[in-house]
């Protein structure tokens, strides 16, 4: 699978700094549910369910950062919220995560545990290169269990098809399904947040996919706004 991203000059001129991990994987075995995998996700979900008591997340740095890089790029966090501090707000506020499949349940347990953006899609529907830019007038997409969303001046993942996926939520087009065989996994990271961290979050994934979905690892990369 070979696979090309760029940042758009738009995200680097608004969010310099701005850092992608970038997982490129094949050979992925997608199943319905695995009870241990799950038990990992219950037992980090509990930890933060304590960690943060009546709901209280604010004061989360991670989450913090990743709302900064939404107001750098013109994006109210609130009413666009970032797919991490949704994911520890239903936690915390003490609604079940959703149960989806192992792929999509490992990308959350990712994002749970570090407080970072994932997006994750099946590479054989991405069309042409990929650029992680801003939605563009009239742009919209289907989410996942979600009505069309607007993309204009949202912080977006677009192939030559147009906008497929965010920080906040990805697309029906290309979500991950049971006989998915090929994963593109994207950590968005904040401005502040240092090198280091997306690639412990982008490695954390690949080993997580590896384990729980018998996915091969083609390609992995790090980019910078």
């Amino acid at each position: 699978m070979t696979l090309r991203l760029t940042i758009g000059p738009d995200v680097v001129a608004a969010a310099p700094g701005a850092r992608l991990g970038v997982l490129a994987m094949s050979g992925a075995t997608v199943a319905p549910h695995d009870p241990a995998l799950w038990a990992e996700i219950e037992k980090l979900a509990a930890h933060l369910a304590a960690l943060y008591p009546n709901g209280h997340y604010s004061g989360d740095e991670t989450l913090q950062k990743v709302r900064r890089l939404y107001h750098r790029l013109g994006v109210d966090p609130t009413r666009w919220r970032p797919s991490p501090e949704a994911l520890v707000r239903r936690v915390v506020t003490g609604r079940e995560l959703y149960q989806v499949n192992t792929a999509v349940d490992v990308i959350n347990w990712c994002s749970l545990e570090t407080r970072l953006p994932y997006g994750l899609y099946d590479a054989a529907c991405i069309t042409g290169d990929v650029v992680f830019r801003l939605g563009r007038a009239g742009e919209t997409y289907k989410g996942i269990r979600k009505d069309i969303l607007p993309a204009n001046g949202k912080p977006v993942l677009a192939d030559d098809l147009g906008p497929f996926g965010s920080p906040t939520a990805d697309s029906e087009r290309t979500m991950v399904r049971l006989e998915t065989k090929e994963l593109l996994v994207v950590v968005f990271g904040p401005t502040e947040v240092g090198e280091a961290e997306v690639v412990r979050a982008t490695r954390l994934a690949r080993e997580r996919l590896e384990r729980w979905c018998g996915a091969q690892t083609t390609d992995e990369w790090w980019m910078t706004a």
